[in-house]
This record gives structure tokens, sequence and C-alpha cells, in this order.
């Protein structure tokens, strides 16, 4: 059975998508993606990102929006951080993922940068796929699209760090 992956309905942000995106290049290809804020549906899924007010890595729980949180990380970070203490990623592709991409979603989603929209980059092109949707239907769509992105994105990170690893 596929893992699944529970995440806020709606508008999506880079932290969202690229959680999601390194849990299913990390733990579970197949993983599937539920996207709503229902207390009930959240309790069930096995992760759940950027929505459930809790941040709990032992209950694979990783929520940044709520005041008992004082940290630096979004959904993404905090998904990383357990992707890394789990042994599922190693320290040197974590460092790169980290200075690669994650470090910089998580200061765009926390409001301590803002992306230069002259030069294009992942939280830019993931808001640009909001933007043709209306419905939470093609939101869903969407996010699936930002995620299949996110996905190529880290496999090729993967695949430096291992040609890094073998030189």
């Amino acid at each position: 059975m596929p893992l699944n992956i529970a995440t806020h309905s709606g508008p999506f942000h880079a932290d969202d998508v690229l959680a999601c995106a390194l849990l299913r290049v990390f733990v579970d290809a197949d993983a599937t993606v539920t996207r709503t804020r229902d207390a009930e549906v959240l309790d069930q899924a096995d992760v759940v990102v950027d929505v459930g007010g809790r941040f709990d890595a032992a209950a694979a729980r990783f929520d940044h929006h709520q005041a008992t949180y004082e940290g630096s990380l979004s959904s993404a970070g905090m998904v990383l951080g357990w992707l890394a203490d789990t042994g599922r990623v190693g320290q040197p592709l974590a460092t790169r993922l980290r200075r690669e991409i994650v470090d910089y979603v998580d200061d765009v989603d926390n409001g301590r940068r803002s992306p230069d929209p002259a030069v294009p980059c992942f939280p830019l092109v993931v808001q640009a796929l909001n933007q043709p949707a209306s419905t939470l239907a093609e939101f869903d769509l969407a996010f699936e699209g930002a995620v299949s992105i996110g996905v190529a994105c880290l496999r090729g990170m993967v695949a430096a760090q291992a040609a890094e690893d073998e030189a």
C-alpha cells in the first residue's frame, strides 16, 4: 500500500510541494497525496505536511504554522531533517539539498527572503503554477504538476551528488 501524504487544499507554496517531492523521492515514489483541511482525514494520513498545527517528527507531522514552533524551517526543511535523521538521506546529500533548494524555500516561505522576480527559482515556478487554478480540483491538478517538477529537480541533485561522490 502506498504512503498516504496529506497537505492542505487550495493554493499551495514551494514548501508543501517540495516536502511531498522529498517524500516521493526518498520514501515512496508511489505515495498518494490527499489535499484537505479535514482533521479526521489528516489523522488517517501516514505523513502530514504544512497543515494540522503540529510538528512531531516521530509521528510524521510537519507543520510550521503554529504558535509553539519558533524554528526557521518550513515543512520542506522539517521533512528533510526527518529524512536525514532517519537515514533515508545521507549527510552529504542532505547538505547539498539544503544548500541548493531547501534553505531557500524555507527562507521564502517564512518571510526571511523575497525571491527576485527577474530570476527564475522554485518558489516563483510554484507560484506561477497556482495562477490558472480557481477550483479545488484545479489546484489539486496543478499541485501534482508542481510536485512532478520538484521530483525531477531532486533527482537531478541526487545524480549530481552521486557523480561527485564517485569522483
